[in-house]
């Protein structure tokens, strides 16, 4: 497991349906260091565990694709996934460059270069004349953090620490 930083003041993302906008936070103040992808409803945002200035944003309704920020914030660029609903994204907790993505139309994508490159994972699914889903193998150890992706790559339930 990765250490994590002491972090003082903390940084807060918050991802709303015109983008996202990343705060410090001490105690109950708020101040804003970066605002970016408007005109996105964000979807899902993964935070880098070991450094919160980097982190992943999925988009969709109203807007698409898969963004990234090295500088909390206060520069944005895409990652592709054009025209896809991204749903939802993590960064694996133990292997930080290998980063998820469940899209629209239903898909999950893996990258092991932390976002330069993505394969999509190939599955068995139906949904007309049901299977629904085959081959799917979960190796999940004491500490881990996992998601279940739905059948349209939707968050299930995610287990995570603050």
């Amino acid at each position: 497991m990765h250490e994590r930083p002491n972090i003082s003041p903390c940084l807060l993302y918050v991802g709303t349906k015109d983008g996202v906008y990343v705060f410090y936070m001490e105690g109950d103040r708020l101040s804003l260091v970066g605002r970016g992808i408007e005109k996105n409803a964000v979807r899902g945002i993964a935070i880098h565990p070991n450094n919160p200035e980097i982190a992943y944003v999925g988009c969709c309704l109203g807007g698409w694709g898969l963004h990234y920020t090295k500088d909390a914030g206060k520069n944005w660029e895409s990652l592709g996934f054009k025209d896809l609903w991204v749903w939802d994204v993590i960064i694996h907790p133990s292997d930080c460059k290998t980063i998820l993505v469940g899209t629209e139309p239903p898909m999950i994508y893996i990258s092991k270069d932390e976002g330069s490159t993505f394969k999509a994972c190939s599955s068995t699914k139906y949904y007309g004349n049901v299977k629904a889903l085959e081959g799917i193998t979960l190796s999940i150890k004491e500490g881990e953090i996992f998601t279940i992706l739905g059948p349209n790559g939707a968050a299930r339930q995610r287990f995570s620490y603050c």
